[in-house]
This record gives C-alpha cells, sequence and structure tokens, in this order.
C-alpha cells in the first residue's frame, strides 16, 4: 500500500513540474522540490498512522469476533449438552411410560379377570335338613343357584368371594302350633346379627313363616348364614329358603 502510494504522489503534475521541466534560469526547484517531500512523508507517515490505527481496530473487532465466537461456541455445547440431557430425560420418561402402559394393561387384565369373576356371584337354596338346632348354621338341601360358588351345602355358609356389597334374604316356614321362633341372618367375626325375623303360632295356626333380609358391605372371605333361636319343626319344602347376590364390587 505504502509503495502505490507514493508512485501516485511522485506522478501528480505539481511535483513532475519541479523535477522534469527545469526553469528559464536552467535550475530545478530545490526548495519546493523538498517541501513537496516533507510534505509526502507527512501524508505518508499520516496515513501510516491512521492505517495502524484502522488494522488496531479491525484486530480488536477480529478478537472480540474471536471473543464472541467462542462464547457461541461455548453455548453451543451447553445447549447439546441440555439436549443430551433432555434426550436421556425423554427416553426415561419413555421407559416409565412403557412400564406404566405395561401396569394399566396388566391391571386392566386383572379387572377383566375378576369381573369375569365376580360378574354373577349369587346363591339360592331351600329344603332345610332335617335335623336341625340352635344357634348354628342351618343346612340346606337343594341347591337351586349357585354361581361363583359362595354357598357350602356342608358348612350352610356363604363365603364372599370378593370384598363388595351384598344382599341377603331368607324365610323359614314353621309348621309347628303354640310357638315362637326368632330367625337370624348371621355374619362372621363378631357374631353380629345383620337380620332379625320372627314366627309365633298358636292353636289355631300352626303353619307360619318369618322373613329377614338386609344389604351390607363384606370383605372378601367373611362368612355369613341363617340360624334359628328355638328349636321347632321346619318345613321341609320350597318355602324354607336361604339366597343372596352381589351387588358391587369394592
Amino acid at each position: 500500500m505504502f509503495w502505490a502510494v507514493l508512485f501516485v504522489c511522485l506522478l501528480q503534475p505539481w511535483s513532475l513540474s519541479g523535477i522534469i521541466m527545469p526553469n528559464p534560469s536552467g535550475s530545478t526547484k530545490a526548495p519546493s522540490l523538498q517541501n513537496d517531500i516533507t510534505s509526502l512523508t507527512q501524508t505518508i507517515q499520516s496515513m501510516q498512522q491512521q492505517s495502524a490505527a484502522e488494522i488496531s481496530s479491525l484486530k480488536a473487532e477480529i478478537q472480540a469476533m474471536r471473543t464472541k465466537l467462542q462464547q457461541s461456541s461455548d453455548e453451543l455445547i451447553q445447549v447439546r449438552s441440555e439436549l443430551d440431557s433432555m434426550k436421556q430425560n425423554a427416553s426415561v420418561q419413555m421407559e416409565q411410560l412403557a412400564d406404566l402402559q405395561s401396569v394399566k394393561e396388566q391391571v386392566f387384565n386383572l379387572s377383566e379377570t375378576l369381573a369375569s369373576k365376580t360378574r354373577d356371584v349369587a346363591f339360592h337354596v331351600s329344603r332345610l335338613d332335617g335335623e336341625q338346632t340352635t344357634y348354628i348354621p342351618l343346612k340346606y338341601l337343594k341347591i337351586l343357584y349357585n354361581s361363583g360358588d359362595g354357598y357350602n351345602s356342608t358348612s350352610g355358609t356363604f363365603t364372599a368371594p370378593v370384598s363388595g356389597t351384598y344382599m341377603f334374604w331368607t324365610q323359614i316356614e314353621n309348621i309347628e302350633p303354640n310357638t315362637y321362633m326368632d330367625v337370624w341372618i348371621m355374619k362372621t367375626g363378631r357374631g353380629d346379627i345383620l337380620a332379625n325375623g320372627w314366627v309365633l303360632t298358636d292353636s289355631t295356626i300352626d303353619d307360619a313363616v318369618a322373613n329377614a333380609q338386609t344389604v351390607l358391605h363384606l370383605e372378601m372371605g367373611e362368612e355369613v348364614w341363617v340360624e334359628i333361636t328355638v328349636e321347632h319343626e321346619l318345613k321341609d319344602s320350597d318355602s324354607s329358603y336361604f339366597g343372596g347376590v352381589l351387588l358391587s364390587v369394592q
């Protein structure tokens, strides 16, 4: 750049006139040439200083750009790290979601299995065994319905296959005159009386029935049965019965 500027300056007409063209007296204008050279030197120095300043400013800008580029590079690395972390978290969440979906499917399958087993839990039995006694489960000989196999004809008790709300009913026919008898629907645990019915006969009425019914919550495995408080002759027919049904699973 320096030599190009010097070359241009030397070609200026006002400079060449003093060097090439002699004055009429036969001598060159030495003082003028000296001034031109001094002026040219100052111009060159000024341009050098200006160029140095511009170069310094340019270097500073380049350094600032390098700094920004480094910062951008660091930020990009940080963003990539965060993206990798997010990908890992997303992968973990997807695995957890898959596990949750698997659990949901298992729960659904279990619910379906449970529903299939408990959709129709009900029983109805009749015809009492001829040998009955008090404060123990009455036993019925005829099983009219026993879906879910909750009723046990050997023990005379119904065992809840699942926890839920149940309804029970009973009717006992007494064929003895001048008698009184309570009929209870009982439950295991504390020996709770769930429902109470009674029958009273006299000399003119020798055939009467006692009825009782109840709705309650049972835990799985709890038992329900019917018992009497006084031993009397009971009718061996379908008019004496005991039954129950599951209303809802809980």
